[in-house]
């Protein structure tokens, strides 16, 4: 279960960073010049709601930053369940 919210979690982060990037565009954003070592990574990502898989491109270092903030809502999350249900229950 936690597998599966954190996927959401995650998903649903990464399309709004896509959303914010690209305001009614599509198409991936240009490629960086070759001189700062960022690679590009493309993704097909399926969203809750959704039938249709979206492609989402951004660099390493994005998806990266992407999947710490996901685990850092992810630990928020717990620890605000521990703790309103350890408390004066």
């Amino acid at each position: 279960m936690r597998l599966l919210l954190s996927a959401s979690s995650l998903a649903l982060l990464l399309a709004s960073a896509a959303a914010a990037q690209n305001p009614g565009q599509s198409a991936p954003p240009p490629l960086p010049k070759k001189d700062n070592g960022s690679k590009i990574v493309c993704k097909t990502e399926e969203f809750v709601g959704s039938r249709i898989p979206r492609r989402i491109c951004m660099t390493q270092s994005q998806w990266d930053q992407g999947r710490a903030d996901a685990h850092e809502i992810m630990d928020q999350r717990r620890m605000w369940k521990d703790v309103t249900t350890k408390g004066g229950g």
